[in-house]
Formats: structure tokens, C-alpha cells, sequence
């Protein structure tokens, strides 16, 4: 999945323009990183800049959003990451040599 778009029961200005969805791209380490470092001791606002980079939309235009809507942004972005728990038994053996 490269690319996941969420319905939004309240529609937004989003780049100047209504909309009823927001469409997040995979994320990278270096998005989580970028928002990191735009905003080192505050998750929330960490979070938001994720989100609006992925979305390719500004921070602040988030913050318009109903919170309904925000939690399903939420749930689409952690949609991404649980292929993380499928390899867990995988990732058991990592950093160990071959047959140890």
C-alpha cells in the first residue's frame, strides 16, 4: 500500500480548496525525522507535521480538522505501520550469525 486517502465526514480548506478527503503517501524515516527536528519536545505537534507532510499539506490546515475526522487521519496513518508486527517472529534472529 503506497498511499491510503481517508473520507472526511467534515470537509476542509485544504491548499485554498474545500475537500471531503486527505490522502497520506507511505511515510519514509526521514518524515519522522524531518518532524523530529521541526519540533523536538512536542509529539502532538510532531504528529501534525507528519501528517501534513505525508498529506502534502500545511500543518496548521490540520488543525481545522474535526477531531473525528483527525483520529481516522490517525488510524489510516498507523494502517501503515502494522506490517512491523507481522515479521515480529522474523526479527527475533536479527543480529545473531547464521546457526547461532
Amino acid at each position: 500500500m503506497d498511499q491510503v486517502t481517508v473520507t472526511l465526514t467534515y470537509p476542509i480548506q485544504l491548499n485554498g480548496v474545500s475537500c471531503d478527503r486527505l490522502t497520506l503517501r507511505r511515510p519514509k524515516v526521514r518524515d519522522m525525522r524531518g518532524a523530529q527536528k521541526l519540533a523536538p519536545n512536542d509529539p502532538e505537534q510532531q504528529e501534525l507535521i507528519l501528517f501534513a507532510s505525508l498529506a502534502e499539506v500545511a500543518p496548521d490546515e490540520l488543525e481545522a480538522m474535526d477531531l473525528a475526522d483527525y483520529e481516522r487521519v490517525q488510524d489510516a496513518y498507523y494502517s501503515f505501520r502494522t506490517v512491523r508486527n507481522t515479521r515480529q517472529q522474523d526479527a527475533q534472529g536479527a543480529g545473531q550469525a547464521p546457526g547461532g
